[in-house]
């Protein structure tokens, strides 16, 4: 897990001793009202390295399409601004990267650069419903680096990354702010690394996720992928969110780490939902929380929905909860059960955990849906510590040869 995508940063690294980014407006042109041809023009003449340089407004633009083996430069405060009226597209992106290599969007300076949309408009006629108009697109795409941007008010997602062929990628000190979709969806993925990231204030089309692993095909993968120190903040749905239900037996086995993050203010802080498989049929691998801190949860801090014993293993190592509200099931913790022909949501692990509570409650509740039973939830492991609103505290151990403990 520690491999952090090395072939894509060589390339990166050289980039920036190539020489000086040629300035758009210098080489190819600006018009304060539309530049899309002249970035178009840009981004199509094969230098390794072009910028959008400080014109003292907005670059107004329509959908663009990047190619491979190119730095994308935003100079020192510079906006990348849709242009009103269009995007008409039910999936017209901003910014499209499809089977490319090699690639690079980079803000300069103490500002960075943005890309802003018009979301508002798109939830409205004459705009038809739709929840693809992205700000940036990855999409087969290998090698790449987001870095120090701005990414606001898109249709669909900050950034979404889909397809088997992404990998080694880059996504450092990018905040996504008021996306309409989520801030980042990852459909699939090979060796990424998000890292000093602020997702916040998603909000407009469903899920609504600070971030969304989300594989919608079975040979989608999320392998090799650390999330770390970010922040996930005043989104409308929840903070971090994984959806396995697409996922089976023959997808390679899932190795995501999310560490060292602080996620407030969301729905669920950290959910983790499955499918209904059949038997001997379930998605493997592992999904770890490590040192992350789930605070002011409007339902949960946790809940894993649907996930069997003998699929992947999620885990939660020295994670903390603060201020959860504690949603209908009235806990820290939701355990939601199907218990489909008798298989039951486990194969879930606390370690040094500790929920701080605001009420007098259990920590953690098993939740049927629909017409199945009652049961108990076999593995459920670890240790977890409650501290109630005096400040007493409960040691508890979790065995999966005592789920009654919950």
């Amino acid at each position: 897990m520690r491999r952090y995508a090395l072939a894509g940063l060589v390339w990166m690294a050289a980039a920036t001793v190539w020489g000086e980014p040629v300035k758009i407006s210098e080489r190819f042109g600006f018009a304060p009202e539309d530049s899309t041809r002249f970035i178009q023009q840009a981004l199509d003449s094969g230098l390794p390295e072009i910028m959008l340089d400080d014109k003292g407004a907005p670059w107004i633009t329509c959908p663009l399409k990047g190619r491979s083996n190119q730095a994308l430069y935003f100079a020192d405060g510079v906006v990348l601004q849709a242009k009103k009226g269009e995007f008409r597209g039910k999936d017209d992106i901003l910014l499209c990267y499809r089977h490319a290599t090699n690639i690079a969007v980079v803000g300069m300076g103490r500002s960075g650069g943005t890309i802003r949309m018009r979301k508002a408009d798109y939830l409205q006629p004459p705009y038809e419903r739709a929840e693809w108009r992205h700000a940036i697109h990855i999409g087969n795409t290998s090698s790449f680096r987001i870095e120090n941007m701005l990414l606001a008010e898109s249709g669909g997602d900050g950034i979404e990354i889909y397809g088997t062929a992404c990998s080694n990628g880059v996504i450092r000190r990018v905040t996504c702010d008021a996306n309409c979709r989520q801030g980042i969806s990852v459909c699939s993925a090979k060796h990424l690394l998000i890292e000093d990231c602020v997702l916040k204030n998603t909000k407009g089309l469903p899920p609504e996720a600070g971030i969304d692993f989300e594989p919608d095909k079975p040979n989608h993968e999320l392998t090799d992928i650390v999330m770390r120190n970010c922040r996930v903040t005043g989104n409308a749905g929840n903070g971090i969110e994984f959806f396995t239900g697409c996922s089976c037996s023959k997808t390679a086995p899932f190795s995501v780490t999310v560490a060292d993050c602080v996620v407030v203010s969301n729905n669920i802080s950290a959910r983790v939902g499955g499918g209904r498989w059949k038997r001997d049929n379930y998605p493997q691998g592992r999904i770890t929380y490590t040192n992350c801190l789930f605070e002011a949860s409007r339902r949960y801090a946790v809940s894993v929905d649907a996930k069997p014993v003998e699929a992947y293993v999620v885990e939660f190592l020295g994670c903390t909860a603060k201020d959860t509200n504690g949603g209908e099931a009235g806990t820290d913790v939701r355990l939601l059960n199907y218990a489909e022909n008798g298989v039951h949501t486990g194969g879930v692990v606390f370690r040094d955990c500790t929920f701080h509570q605001d009420s007098d409650r259990p920590w953690a509740k098993g939740v049927e849906v629909k017409k199945y039973l009652q049961e108990a939830f076999p593995g459920i492991e670890g240790d977890i510590r409650t501290v109630s609103p005096d400040g007493k505290v409960k040691e508890l151990k979790l065995s999966v040869k005592q789920p009654s403990v919950l």
